[in-house]
């Protein structure tokens, strides 16, 4: 990741919106590798260039246990976060992307960052402070409360989600039906070029870094507050009673 942030951050006209869909367990992840992560994206933005990243398929869990393991670099501030709804494809509401429900075959990635807690504008927060009231309204009203054993205080994650089940799509000539979140984080990443596309039109500058913004003004565009489903089970449905509802 540090490296490929690096070759992009030297190219002279670098691409204006990147979709990433690689992730993992932020316990894998050491103290200074973040910070030199977090320090190649803070010099991107400046660029304009926005940086998006696909938050997981695998709940709040990993692939292969139980327990709370939030994702890398889901978890950095400088990344906006896609999580994965599933339903309208089918006809049906539009909610969290399950493992478990109605042929979900992934969980939308999500949780709350046990070593990003560094954006607060406040000495008493570790929330970033453009999400601070989001997160703490979520904590103070969620029912019935997650299991212990989960940050409280850090960046929430994800930003956004997106549909992200029965994508059909064309591999080496064969039709074939995908979900994961890596399918809605590159939808995101394209309906973010369109708006730069717009931007640019009018004269002005590309978006850059969203997150601030995004939560801002969500007022302004949120269409569907996905306020269904949890995300207890793995994409091996393996179901925990770690998770977020």
């Amino acid at each position: 990741m540090f490296d490929w942030l690096l070759s992009v951050a030297a190219m002279t006209s670098p691409p204006l919106v990147l979709s990433v869909s690689w992730g993992e367990p932020e316990s894998d992840i050491t103290a200074s590798y973040l910070t030199s992560v977090n320090n190649e994206a803070i010099i991107l933005s400046t660029m304009g260039v926005t940086l998006i990243v696909a938050s997981g398929d695998d709940g709040a869990n990993t692939r292969t246990a139980c327990g709370y393991a939030p994702d890398f670099p889901s978890g950095s501030a400088y990344f906006t976060a896609v999580g994965a709804t599933n339903g309208p494809q089918a006809g049906r509401a539009e909610v969290t992307c399950q493992s478990d429900l109605n042929g979900g075959v992934i969980t939308s990635g999500g949780g709350i960052s046990n070593l990003y807690r560094a954006t607060s504008t406040s000495a008493t927060s570790s929330i970033p402070y453009w999400q601070n009231s989001q997160v703490t309204n979520y904590f103070s009203t969620v029912s019935p409360k997650p299991a212990a054993g989960y940050q409280t205080a850090g960046r929430g994650y994800p930003d956004v989600s997106l549909l992200g089940n029965a994508y059909i799509t064309y591999i080496a000539g064969s039709q074939q039906s995908l979900s994961g979140t890596s399918a809605s984080a590159p939808v995101f990443a394209g309906m973010v070029s369109l708006v730069n596309a717009a931007r640019k039109a009018a004269g002005k500058s590309s978006l850059g870094w969203l997150n601030p913004a995004l939560y801002a003004f969500s007022s302004k565009f949120i269409l569907n507050d996905i306020k269904s489903g949890n995300n207890k089970c793995n994409a091996n449905n393996l179901c925990c009673s770690q998770g977020f509802t």
